[in-house]
């Protein structure tokens, strides 16, 4: 029987430390004392003690790979899911509704989301008088759009005379 420790299952079988805690809990995967068992390891423990506890090496391969990190499976559908209503141009509210998560947690895929995209966000009435104006706000659109505006706001400028402000120049 080989033993491994938890740190090395991590590695090898690439799961969590909760997801070992979890498989023990569970009774699927049994830990052994490193002395009971005769284990030894090359490598001093990494937190500078003894390695207390190892566990079957058999068992772990077998358990780990099985629904291996669901919720994590899960939870990056829902990030994926709240990326895609970001870029529809979807506001935080909108998000929270259709996903169902926490307030916070959508804030914090979001933020993930404007870091990643070099973004910003534009307020949600902002996007309502620009959908009323014609303009769809979303955070792929809105640098050419910007820019658009800025080159009319340009050619506007070039085009009227400048009328003297009544009051700061002497008639």
């Amino acid at each position: 029987m080989a033993f491994i420790t938890r740190t090395a299952a991590a590695k090898k079988y690439r799961v969590t430390y909760d997801r070992l805690r979890q498989l023990e809990r569970d009774g699927k995967l049994r830990k052994f004392a490193a002395k009971d068992v005769g284990y030894t390891h090359d490598k001093p423990c990494p937190r500078g003690g003894q390695i207390k506890w190892v566990y079957n090496e058999d068992d772990v391969a077998k358990h780990a790979g099985k629904k291996a990190d669901t919720r994590f499976a899960r939870m990056a559908r829902v990030e994926a899911l709240v990326f895609d209503l970001l870029a529809e141009g979807k506001d935080l509210v909108e998000i929270v509704r259709r996903t169902r998560l926490d307030i916070s947690e959508a804030n914090r895929i979001r933020n993930i989301y404007l870091r990643e995209k070099d973004g910003f966000v534009v307020p949600g009435e902002a996007r309502r008088i620009a959908r009323d104006h014609g303009f769809e706000l979303k955070p792929d659109t809105i640098v050419p759009l910007l820019v658009r505006l800025l080159d009319a706001a340009r050619a506007n400028n070039r085009s009227k005379p400048k009328k003297p402000i009544r009051g700061l120049v002497e008639e």
